[in-house]
């Protein structure tokens, strides 16, 4: 697992209350708390690449605002952006469970049948996603629900339904 964790994208800059309105990322609970540090991806040179949480308020809209960041041009550079949390900072219980490590795993598309085996996982910020080595080459399949349908675990395989821009024929 990674140093960091993609917490949260901000969506909105709220210009009256100097606050931001941000959306919890990769299927995580809100994990954002007052006084946490956070850093900003993409950085942009006219604002703070890392921040302190000075108001993390879970709701319908789940609000932050940063110390000493109120001014609404400020703000609105942040839109867009996302904000990484160091793992250690985070409560493990309210993390999900890890997924369980898929190299050498077999990769069978609903479309495409068997695309070879996992020889690795990349991760980033975003998400994880796998490298397949078979008969169609390399394919690089994004760890996510809409291409993942199932893993069996026991008989090592992973179901997909990727789309065909993935592979090539």
């Amino acid at each position: 697992m990674g140093e960091f964790l993609n917490a949260a994208q901000i969506t909105k800059a709220r210009k009256r209350q100097g606050r931001l309105v941000v959306q919890p990322c990769d299927g995580l609970p809100f994990l954002l708390e007052e006084g946490m540090t956070c850093h900003v991806v993409p950085p942009s040179l006219d604002v703070p690449r890392t921040v302190v949480l000075r108001e993390a308020v879970e709701g319908e809209d789940c609000i932050v605002s940063f110390e000493g960041v109120d001014d609404y041009s400020q703000l609105v550079e942040y839109v867009g952006r996302y904000l990484l949390v160091a793992r250690a900072d985070i409560d493990e219980s309210l993390l999900p469970e890890p997924a369980p490590e898929v190299e050498g795993f077999a990769v069978r598309d609903a479309e495409f049948g068997d695309l070879g085996e996992v020889v690795d996982v990349l991760e980033n910020a975003f998400q994880a996603t796998l490298v397949v080595e078979g008969e169609r080459g390399q394919v690089l399949i994004p760890l996510v629900d809409e291409f993942v349908e199932d893993v069996d675990p026991d008989a090592g395989v992973i179901y997909t339904r990727v789309p065909s821009g993935l592979v090539e024929d």
